[in-house]
């Protein structure tokens, strides 16, 4: 039987030995192909609060979005989906899983993905993050809205809340809390945080919104 592979545009199959883009797993992927990622975009300093908010993730690095909505995120997925300019570098998931594998495939033509969940689809994610974006040292930045926080909030949201941070430390993944806001700003800056970060090490970071209402002036920091 023969396998059909399916390619995003721009990108070769690195999993294929054959393939001058062949990639071990060993080491970050570098094809010598100049990405569409400005070097220096991770660093950018948000002057204003008042740029769109597609602007500003823009203007931190990132240029592919995926995930799973939330009312934690509503702003965003309003932004990006009337945002016609988006197109196909935004693209709605039904799970986190198969949010994290179209960052992936992003990545590897040349995009810089952002992956959106609440904090309960870390558990439907796990597996792509460790086996997938993790073994292939991919920089995804998660933007995961800390639903039970500090087991502040409902019992089943508790129930992944209160462990998340450890969970997280577990499996690698630094994280970067921020407060979630109604200006987008904060959270714009603590994204450039872990697009930085997530290129330096080769791997996932998570930036951890925490929900106005469960808010702790204590939790706040850099990447841990």
């Amino acid at each position: 039987m023969k396998l059909r592979l399916i390619q995003m545009k721009g990108c070769r199959h690195r999993l294929d030995r054959r393939c001058p883009g062949y990639h071990d797993g060993l080491r970050p992927i570098d094809t010598g192909r100049r990405s569409r990622v400005p070097p220096t975009a991770a660093t950018a300093t948000i002057k204003t609060a008042e740029l769109p908010i597609v602007e500003q993730l823009r203007r931190v690095g990132v240029t592919f979005v995926s995930g799973v909505a939330d009312s934690g995120v509503k702003a965003l997925v309003a932004a990006l989906e009337g945002d016609p300019s988006c197109g196909e570098l935004y693209v709605l998931a039904t799970r986190e899983d198969n949010a994290v594998a179209l960052a992936a495939g992003s990545y590897l033509a040349g995009e810089q993905p952002l992956v959106f969940m609440e904090s309960s689809g870390i558990g439907n994610a796990i597996d792509a993050l460790t086996s997938l974006a993790g073994a292939y040292r991919m920089p995804i930045v998660l933007l995961i809205v800390w639903a039970g926080y500090d087991g502040r909030d409902v019992p089943h949201h508790n129930a992944i809340g209160e462990p998340l941070a450890g969970l997280l430390d577990a499996l690698g993944v630094p994280r970067i809390p921020v407060r979630l806001a109604e200006a987008f700003a904060a959270t714009a800056a603590a994204i450039a945080d872990a697009v930085r970060l997530a290129r330096q090490r080769g791997g996932p970071v998570a930036v951890l919104g925490i929900p106005a209402n469960l808010e702790n002036p204590a939790e706040e920091g850099g990447a841990r």
